[in-house]
């Protein structure tokens, strides 16, 4: 019996690593768009000058991460932003 709770007490143990490692790779911004390096400052440069953009990340709903990376939970910040970026021009790395 001691040789089955301590089966047990490890089975526990995993679960609850396990649980707590997949709760660190929870993906918060599933969706993003990379401009390339050389297009970044033409991009921030569109994203200081378009509204949508600026109220997009004045309410959170997209975030930049770095110079050139653009993250948001919902797909269709992602898809409008693509098509602005179409219109005006840095390279896109879809």
């Amino acid at each position: 019996m001691a040789f089955k709770r301590l089966l047990q007490e490890i089975e526990d143990k995993f679960n609850e690593i396990n649980n707590i490692v997949e709760d660190d790779f929870t993906v918060e911004e599933p969706y993003y768009l990379e401009i390339s390096i050389r297009d970044a400052k033409k991009a921030m440069d569109v994203a200081h000058d378009n509204i949508f953009i600026r109220r997009a990340l004045r309410d959170s709903f997209l975030n930049i991460d770095g110079s050139n990376v653009y993250k948001s939970k919902d797909e269709n910040i992602i898809e409008e932003l693509i098509n602005i970026f179409n219109e005006t021009g840095p390279s896109l790395a879809l």
